[in-house]
């Protein structure tokens, strides 16, 4: 997003990216496709829907949330599953620059949104959750994160975990998300 010269924010087209499909695309090419002169660690994906889309802008304040996740697809799963307000920081890391974007929400939308952490299962997206949490809270951010660990205990089959082959948001069902929003895990 950027303001035009009425002081209104609008948003811009940055970049397109795209993702190999085959193991030759992802050798030759690489697994991710960014036009030349693309900083990702600039920007945070899908900032112009919470700030400007009047739903994702009720669902951040009736919620008083914003989720952040790694990638632009975690992104899309989130709103197939009704959550409109979600971020992508394009990989496992917080920069800088996205700080002062996070700065951006809560100047327009409220200092007491929380912001929900939820990066891959992976090492690297462990790391980097636990690195985000610790500069958002030291910046007087409220944050939080999701725990990959956690047992759900169910009457019919006891403690069970997230299965092993789930490892990003993108891997979870419209339905699983769902359920754990009306339990209050996210």
């Amino acid at each position: 997003v950027q303001e035009n010269p009425a002081g209104q924010l609008q948003p811009v087209i940055l970049s397109h990216l795209g993702r190999a499909t085959t193991e030759e695309q992802q050798v030759k090419n690489g697994k991710w496709f960014i036009y030349k002169g693309f900083r990702k660690s600039l920007e945070l994906y899908n900032i112009d829907r919470i700030l400007l889309d009047e739903k994702a802008k009720a669902l951040a304040l009736h919620e008083k949330k914003v989720y952040l996740v790694e990638g632009c697809f975690d992104v899309a799963k989130m709103i197939e599953a009704g959550l409109l307000n979600v971020l992508s920081t394009l990989g496992g890391h917080l920069s800088d620059s996205q700080l002062t974007k996070i700065k951006l929400i809560t100047d327009i939308l409220g200092k007491d949104l929380e912001f929900f952490i939820w990066y891959d299962r992976d090492a690297a997206g462990r790391r980097g959750q636990s690195e985000c949490l610790k500069l958002l809270e030291s910046n007087r951010f409220q944050a939080n994160g999701f725990n990959w660990d956690r047992k759900f205990l169910f009457k019919d089959r006891g403690a069970v975990s997230i299965p092993d082959m789930i490892n990003d948001v993108c891997d979870f069902e419209v339905r699983q998300i769902r359920w754990l929003k009306a339990k209050g895990i996210l």
